[in-house]
Parts: C-alpha cells; sequence; structure tokens
C-alpha cells in the first residue's frame, strides 16, 4: 500500500458515521409538540407540551358554554367512551330543541345520545334518535321543557358507550366522530286555558299528521 491508499484509508475512517447516528428515530407516542390547544389538530389538546387525543369538556364544572341559536358548535367524541358537556343558560318556562348533526353510517360512525341535565346536575330527558327515526341528517333530535331557570347541561356521547361496550363491535369514539349541537327555540306549540270548551282544536288536512312532542302540566290537578 503507497502512501496516497494509506491517508485515504485514514479519512474513509475518521469520516464515518457511527451506528448511532445512523438509527432511525424511535417516533414519540405524541404527534407533536406544543404550547396551547390551538397547536394541535382538531380532537387534540395540548396536554404537558405534548398534542393528544381528547377534549377539555369533560365534566359538569367543565363545560363548554354553547347559545342559544341556529349556527350550533362543533364537538368530537374521542378517545372511546369520551362525553362531551355542554353548558347552557336558560331563562326557565320555555321549550327548547336540541339536536345533533353526523355525517357517514352510524352503524360504523357516531351514533349520538343526548341528554339534558338540570342545574342540579339531575337527569331531565334523553334520546337517542329522531322521533320519528333518523332523517336529514340528523342524529338526535331532544325537545324538552326547561321549567326552571339556570346552567343546564347537556352531553353528548356514542351509543356503543352508553349501552355498554360489550353489547357492540363499533368503536364507541374516534377522531371522525364529530358532530354538530344545536339548541333552538321551539315556535310551534299551543296551550290551552282549560276546560272542554277552552280546549285546543286542531284543522288538519288529509295525510297530514299530529305528533305530540311533550305536554306541561303546569299546576297541581291541571287537565290538558
Amino acid at each position: 500500500m503507497d502512501v496516497r491508499t494509506y491517508i485515504l484509508s485514514i479519512m474513509w475512517i475518521a469520516c464515518a458515521p457511527r451506528d448511532a447516528d445512523t438509527a432511525s428515530p424511535t417516533p414519540h407516542a405524541t404527534p407533536t409538540t406544543c404550547d396551547r390547544d390551538g397547536d394541535c389538530l382538531s380532537g387534540q389538546i395540548c396536554d404537558e407540551a405534548f398534542c393528544t387525543l381528547g377534549d377539555r369538556d369533560n365534566g359538569f364544572d367543565r363545560a363548554e358554554r354553547i347559545l342559544f341559536g341556529e349556527q350550533g358548535v362543533e364537538g368530537v367524541i374521542v378517545p372511546e367512551g369520551d362525553v362531551d358537556y355542554w353548558a347552557y343558560e336558560s331563562t326557565g318556562r320555555e321549550w327548547v330543541r336540541v339536536s345533533t348533526t353526523t355525517t357517514g353510517d352510524p352503524a360504523v360512525n357516531l351514533d349520538t345520545v343526548v341528554q339534558v341535565w338540570n342545574p342540579d346536575h339531575q337527569l331531565h330527558a334523553e334520546i337517542d334518535n329522531y322521533p320519528t327515526g333518523r332523517v336529514d341528517g340528523y342524529d338526535s333530535v331532544l325537545y324538552a321543557y326547561l321549567p326552571a331557570p339556570g346552567i343546564w347541561t347537556i352531553t353528548v356521547e356514542d351509543l356503543t358507550h352508553h349501552l355498554g361496550e360489550e353489547v357492540s363491535d363499533k368503536p364507541g369514539g374516534g377522531e371522525t366522530f364529530t358532530y354538530t349541537l344545536r339548541v333552538e327555540a321551539m315556535t310551534r306549540f299551543t296551550t290551552e286555558d282549560g276546560g272542554v270548551e277552552g280546549g285546543v282544536s286542531f284543522d288538519v288536512e288529509d295525510g297530514d299528521t299530529i305528533y305530540a312532542t311533550g305536554v306541561v302540566i303546569d299546576t297541581p290537578g291541571d287537565v290538558d
């Protein structure tokens, strides 16, 4: 081996990378680092500087506020078994229509169960589907009378988690389990003054149907 060959051999040894430098990095269990929830993807929160699946509306004391109106709020049931809590401030003595809209087949995607809890956190009303079945993208539609003013809580979860995961092979949550929740006024209702003469009469054309979605006995001894 001449002098030139010896020098080139030394240079190759000095510049060759170590095995540790060429090893593939081990991926972290969380996708990205973050400083706040806004740094993460939809369905994630910033937890101890890392983006993780989940949300923060996981209890009565952590419920996010939902305003009265047609615009609605977006939510996602993730991870599996997640229950979203929404706070609605009622003036009392009002009828409301609480609805969720979802996308996809509920047999494999989100199938919402909606519950309404009174200001004392007692269950007031619940529903799985629309009263006449799933229709026009609506998943759950609940008509409820809120008799007292205060903060009422609306919870949304997947049917699989609500019934118990052992009854279904479908997961009870996931990144695609998204929904829109709305709280709207019920404007199509009527009242009556009592008695046969004071009762309400309906003129129904042939083929029409009346759906009774709720009745309020407002005072003791009242008869509708």
